[in-house]
């Protein structure tokens, strides 16, 4: 992790990411299409890609709830002034129309709104327990490229097919959760964590059997990076301590 820390909070990450749907050139194109490239996704009109379209719309919805939430815990806020802009262009996360154009979205993302979301953010940002530091994006793209190299080496392995199956499911979690970073923050690694610790501990007798082998000694390690991620974030006692007792040689 670097050493120079930036700090942000959610309303932050969604002024970068409601100014990205802004910036769209064409609000005319499909819903869809355009929200895909919004949030970097590939072949939007594939099953998948419009999976991934609707799971960042979820997330996104999630992130305007949490800075409603925080917003909320200032002393004496103003609700006209900061949270009803909030609620507002809250609309513009609505997976409901993503086959109409574009335009029907950015429509509720007023220059008034967005620049009460700036105010807002410049709130939360006087609050140290709203903010947290920045994950570096090479880190990032470096465990999303793990990722992929761990699923072609999965799939070629000798696991036994069940457990095979089960990490497959784990990595793809790990692939979401560092993709949703971008919208959510620290807490897409927090939910990956406690997702694939689910997934090893329900397969906890495969996963001690085959704990040597050198694809599960590297979902091992990318656990631990992610982890690191997670604690540099939010500065709290690594996740991976409270399973040190059911996963000891994988999360060491």
């Amino acid at each position: 992790m670097n050493d120079n820390e930036t700090k942000v909070n959610s309303a932050q990450r969604l002024i970068n990411i409601l100014s990205a749907a802004i910036n769209v050139q064409d609000h005319n194109q499909q819903a869809r299409t355009a929200w895909a490239e919004v949030f970097g996704i590939e072949n939007p009109r594939t099953e998948s890609g419009l999976l991934s379209v609707i799971s960042r719309l979820v997330a996104l919805k999630k992130v305007f709830a949490e800075v409603e939430e925080a917003l909320r815990r200032i002393p004496n806020i103003n609700e006209e002034l900061f949270i009803a802009p909030v609620s507002r262009l809250a609309n513009v996360a609505s997976i409901n129309s993503l086959t109409d154009s574009f335009s029907g979205y950015t429509r509720h993302l007023s220059q008034a709104d967005m620049t009460a979301l700036k105010f807002s953010e410049h709130q939360l940002s006087q609050y140290p327990e709203f903010n947290e530091s920045q994950v570096p994006s090479k880190d990032l793209k470096d465990i999303l490229i793990e990722v992929d190299n761990l699923i072609e080496r999965i799939l070629g392995s000798s696991l036994p097919e069940e457990l095979r199956t089960s990490l497959l499911e784990l990595l793809h979690e790990v692939r979401k959760g560092v993709l949703e970073y971008r919208i959510r923050g620290a807490v897409a690694l927090r939910d990956t964590l406690t997702k694939s610790l689910g997934i090893l501990a329900a397969n906890k007798e495969d996963v001690e059997e085959n704990k040597e082998s050198d694809e599960v000694q590297s979902l091992g390690r990318m656990l631990v990076r992610i982890d690191k991620a997670y604690t540099f974030a939010l500065k709290m006692k690594p996740m991976l301590e409270a399973a040190a007792n059911i996963l000891p040689r994988l999360l060491t």
